[in-house]
């Protein structure tokens, strides 16, 4: 076991970061193995008695060079964060946060920065000198962030400088939460302008840090006999101007989810799927006003279930949802070949329990979540095959 990390606190932080001790580095197993249908190599880049989680799909996991990965792992008996050099299986852990759970990390690539989940605030850890610095605050507005779900990953803007939650007014209505990431602890906050609207898994959109899109609850997608605006999939708000207005809608007998930008901000990403029988299943995509609605593949074979852009924004990478059985797969977005990389076979719905250690709480990730490296070298994913979360990585290049 690695040597204790100092634990966060503002002291430590604000005054004494210049004599922080460098946590102990140690080095997990690199496994490859050739996946059994694909025959494609696999690396398995953690490994133990613990579980290991790789971010979500719609967060960034890579440094810009792509040298380093970061996850979340439970191997000291809470979440906390860590700093994976992907080539040597050199692992150290970023920060002891409080209260941080399997998704409470993300990697800002333009400043070289991990973002942590600790408590009711986002710690910005340099990547190369593990460096802390408070980023945001939300305390005084968030009492119990921490105790929340599954932990919050940070929103942020493409140059890593604003970061956006959604809020609920002291009079219950729905606005969204923003503050720069310099720690100056400046918010602002701007309403809905209609009442009947929640926002939930927000995103800035990264061409215009103004703009941010959200899912909107309660989720109405599938009432039929409401009112049709209000079946909105994705909502588009514009900070400036006050405008609310659906970015991502589908038709009755059909829901949007796993809703996500490209890195150019020029277009948004969805699953489509059929209601009730999920399938068959698209990948689709709408521009930034909600329009110009591309489908990039429809099947009946899979439950496509979640997907990332390559930054170039050229292909998909996206996972099926068939429990215990399922696939990773790289979709060209002109119409160009599909490569099926391999079965990542998480549990999906199925729990596998005949698998999971009884010491093991019932549910981490039992999705794989994929996504792409920074330079779209490599794919990452989360899996559980094993009966323990873990992450996995594909070199991918030879196929871009």
């Amino acid at each position: 076991m690695a040597a204790a990390v100092p634990r966060f606190d503002w002291f430590s932080l604000v005054i004494m970061t210049p004599c922080r001790p460098t946590p102990a580095a140690f080095h997990l197993p690199l496994t490859v193995l050739p996946d059994a249908r694909t025959g494609r190599d696999v690396r398995q880049v953690t490994d133990g008695e613990f579980e290991c989680v790789a971010p979500y799909m719609d967060k960034h996991a890579w440094s810009r060079d792509d040298r380093y990965l970061v996850f979340t792992c439970n191997r000291t008996g809470t979440w906390q964060p860590y700093r994976l050099e992907v080539e040597t299986g050199e692992v150290v852990q970023l920060l002891e946060v409080r209260h941080g759970n399997f998704r409470s990390v993300c990697v800002d690539p333009e400043r070289g920065e991990a973002y942590c989940q600790s408590g009711n605030t986002f710690v910005a850890v340099e990547l190369g000198t593990l460096k802390p610095r408070l980023a945001v605050d939300f305390s005084r507005f968030f009492p119990d962030l921490a105790q929340q779900g599954k932990g919050f990953a940070a929103s942020l803007s493409r140059d890593g400088g604003l970061v956006a939650l959604s809020y609920r007014s002291a009079d219950g209505r729905g606005a969204i939460l923003t503050a720069p990431t310099d720690g100056s602890q400046e918010f602002e906050i701007v309403q809905l302008p209609r009442d009947e609207v929640y926002p939930g898994h927000e995103l800035i959109c990264p061409g215009d840090d103004r703009l941010i899109s959200f899912h909107g609850y309660p989720d109405r997608q599938n009432r039929p006999n409401g009112i049709p605006e209000l079946r909105a999939a994705q909502w588009r708000f514009d900070l400036r101007s006050r405008d609310l207005r659906p970015l991502v809608f589908v038709p009755e007998g059909f829901r949007a989810t796993h809703c996500l930008w490209g890195r150019s901000g020029n277009r948004f990403y969805f699953h489509r799927k059929t209601v009730p029988s999920w399938m068959p299943t698209a990948l689709c995509s709408v521009d930034r006003e909600g329009r110009d609605l591309r489908v990039y593949h429809e099947t009946s074979d899979y439950r496509l279930g979640h997907c990332c852009p390559s930054p170039d924004e050229r292909w998909l990478v996206t996972d099926s949802q068939d429990p215990d059985e399922n696939i990773l797969m790289l979709v060209h977005l002109e119409g160009g070949p599909r490569h099926l990389l391999c079965w990542p076979n998480a549990s999906i719905g199925s729990g596998r329990p005949d698998r999971r250690h009884p010491s093991l709480p019932p549910h981490t990730d039992r999705h794989t979540h994929p996504g792409f490296s920074s330079t779209g070298r490599y794919v990452h994913y989360t899996s559980d095959v094993s009966g323990r979360s873990q992450v996995y990585v594909v070199p991918v290049a030879d196929l871009l």
